[in-house]
């Protein structure tokens, strides 16, 4: 880049020598050595800029450009290369509005689909063991689970609004974000029971919960690490290779995080 302002200087400068009438037109051996003039070059000044030329025979060559010059030089490119970037910018944010409303207009014209077939999760209750709960967890987690048992739940945390209407209609956005909603719910609800179960030093039992989140897709990083630590304190090296392959499969922001976490405590001592 500096060697494209150089070359951009010297034509600038050259220009100004010829426009100005500053070019010399002696050419002797001893020119060199008279006293600088406007016929006999040295240090002219123009516009932001001084400029030394140095006869021969030949040609003038420029040896030296003043600082002023590069300067108006970068601060003019560099306003040229931000002017540009904010265009492109501009452009492409434009054209992302127009394909979204586009989509968006697409998805609001697209008619109810069944969605009774979908892969809903499917709680059962019986084989959890609520049972070894403490009283105090039991009563305080229990109700909740209940409640979600008997409530549609489904995983769509890759799914924007826009993506599920597009595949099953306007019409039913509510309802599946409805149960969206309880799959969160039902995911921290694990997670929660899972980490009091530790507390209360039932690691037996918080894995089985655990293990259940895993297993319906949860992407909380509380789940995985509890776990993980509890594999890796005694050594279960191959569940906690199926674990990580799990946390692989999640698409969500969360799912690169959770696997470095579990590759870092794989391979710590």
């Amino acid at each position: 880049m500096f060697s494209s302002f150089l070359k951009i200087h010297i034509m600038y400068a050259i220009l100004f020598n010829k426009v100005l009438g500053k070019a010399c037109h002696k050419q002797t051996d001893n020119h060199c050595n008279y006293k600088h003039n406007d016929n006999d070059g040295g240090y002219t000044p123009h516009f932001l800029f001084i400029t030394k030329v140095y006869h021969d025979f030949t040609s003038e060559r420029i040896i030296f450009m003043g600082i002023g010059s590069y300067a108006f030089i970068i601060i003019m490119t560099t306003c040229f290369l931000i002017m540009r970037a904010n265009t492109v910018s501009d452009r492409k944010r434009t054209q992302e509005e127009q394909d979204f409303w586009s989509r968006e207009s697409e998805a609001n014209s697209v008619r109810r689909k069944d969605i009774s077939t979908l892969d809903y999760v499917q709680i059962e209750v019986q084989s959890l063991p609520v049972n070894e709960l403490d009283t105090l967890i039991r009563s305080k987690y229990l109700k909740e689970l209940a409640r979600l048992a008997n409530e549609k739940i489904i995983n769509l945390s890759s799914d924007t609004n826009t993506d599920l209407k597009l595949m099953y209609g306007p019409a039913n956005l509510n309802d599946l974000t409805k149960y969206d909603l309880n799959y969160t719910a039902l995911i921290r609800l694990l997670d929660n029971i899972g980490k009091d179960l530790i507390s209360s030093a039932n690691e037996d039992t918080a894995v089985i919960f655990l293990e259940y989140a895993v297993s319906i897709g949860s992407d909380i990083t509380s789940t995985y690490t509890a776990l993980g630590n509890i594999y890796h304190s005694k050594n279960e090296t191959e569940k906690m290779n199926k674990l990580i392959s799990s946390a692989e499969k999640i698409t969500s922001l969360s799912g690169a995080g959770i696997v470095s976490k579990l590759k870092e405590l794989r391979s710590s001592s």
